[in-house]
């Protein structure tokens, strides 16, 4: 359980810090007083980055030449995640220093949802696709490394496609490489998929796939003139199709923004079950303006929900729910 969450020159901060408690927790002001950016501050300890995509850069405080966060955590010893940024950035675990966002990963788990989220049911299928291999990477350390070496082999590969004198024993390597590799990953995105369907059955949603294009050196010899017009690797689990489908219908065609967005509510929390039962470590949730988002009730569905997880972060912009919960209002906060 985190503790405590202390910040200095991260986005409107001067200094803050801020109580959390088990359960959930709600952090309830007016819009621009900080609410998502605790979100952010708390995501970065246990991510090593920006949950919102932003540059270590964009959140520091203005006239400020660094930031640092801490997070405190309730245990029978101190234990503490620090990241400090002044141009490079440092992140320690107590006095230990991480080498690498997968360390982070293998400690500790966040699941989060924000007010984007929902492009991820009515998006491109990369979004999709992501929301999987996130999931993936925090169940299995091993899906973690798969995912990445995946990834890393299609950069590479798209950069060999891109030199004007091709290197094509090298390319056969590569093409091997993802034939292996991107077998292996097909396989986990169907797992994962499958677990997250069994979860969600009686909300008449599911996950599909479509790797139904063949990966084998055929394929890739057929593909391999327009591959090299586009300097891009056309075939393999970055290229597949992935979607919801909600009562039968796909969700990117034919649901509401309403029905779209519980609809991704429901699976981000069917992730972080999944997540939890087989990392051993359950997520931190942390859901920014998820309220303001749902009509009232999927806003009791989703505090039903929430309070299923050990502990939860919520902001909140309107009236507070009615119920138990650790309230921190942003007017309280010194010193923004």
């Amino acid at each position: 359980m985190i503790k405590t969450l202390e910040t200095s020159g991260f986005r409107i901060f001067d200094d803050l810090k801020v109580e959390l408690k088990p359960g959930l927790n709600i952090i309830s002001g007016e819009n621009a007083t900080g609410k998502t950016s605790a979100l952010e501050a708390v995501g970065y300890c246990l991510r090593g980055k920006s949950i919102l995509s932003s540059k270590d850069f964009d959140v520091v405080t203005f006239g400020k030449d660094y930031f640092r966060i801490m997070l405190e955590f309730e245990r029978s010893f101190k234990e503490t995640i620090t990241v400090f940024w002044d141009g490079r950035k440092r992140i320690s675990i107590g006095e230990k220093p991480v080498r690498s966002a997968r360390e982070l990963m293998r400690r500790f788990k966040v699941v989060f949802v924000g007010p984007k989220s929902v492009d991820i049911a009515l998006g491109s299928p990369s979004l999709r696709r992501g929301f999987l291999d996130e999931t993936a990477s925090q169940m299995n350390p091993e899906w973690a490394e798969t995912i990445s070496e995946y990834r890393a082999t299609v950069k590479d590969r798209n950069s060999l496609l891109s030199n004007e004198f091709i290197d094509y024993d090298l390319l056969e390597v590569l093409t091997r490489q993802i034939i292996k590799i991107g077998t292996d990953l097909r396989a986990i995105r169907r797992a994962v998929a499958e677990d997250i369907n069994s979860k969600v059955t009686a909300d008449d949603i599911e996950v599909l796939i479509d790797d139904s294009k063949e990966l084998s050196k055929e394929t890739f010899g057929e593909k391999l003139y327009l591959e090299k017009i586009r300097k891009s690797t056309l075939i393999g689990p970055h290229r597949d199709d992935c979607y919801f489908v909600y009562r039968g219908n796909r969700v990117e065609k034919f649901a509401s923004t309403g029905e779209a967005r519980r609809i991704t509510m429901v699976l981000k929390l069917a992730s972080a079950n999944m997540i939890s039962e087989k990392s051993g470590i359950e997520p931190v949730i942390l859901a920014d303006d998820l309220l303001a988002e749902l009509d009232e009730k999927n806003s009791l569905l989703a505090l039903e929900k929430l309070r299923e997880f050990s502990q939860v972060i919520l902001t909140n912009a309107g009236s507070n729910p009615p119920g138990d919960y650790n309230l921190i209002r942003t007017e309280e906060w010194q010193n923004r």
